[in-house]
């Protein structure tokens, strides 16, 4: 960063290597996903887990605040 900050590196330069930095950070969650994507079955089971404990979440928390703000 420094010799992009000082001009004493080209940007082209500086733009490469910020790629390959950001390539090789994403590398894992790309892995990940490719992953997920085969187990499409087990995936859609924990989406709907996910999306049932949230909404009782939000159900919850909505009544709380309702009650707070003496709207029920």
């Amino acid at each position: 960063f420094k010799d992009c900050k000082e001009g004493s590196l080209a940007c082209t330069t500086c733009k490469k290597n910020l790629a390959r930095i950001l390539i090789n950070y994403l590398a894992p969650f790309r892995q990940k996903r490719k992953e997920l994507e085969k187990e499409k079955e087990s995936l859609d089971k924990i989406l709907k887990k996910g999306k049932e404990t949230a909404s009782q979440v939000t159900t919850s928390t909505l009544r709380e605040v309702k009650k707070a703000m003496q709207m029920l």
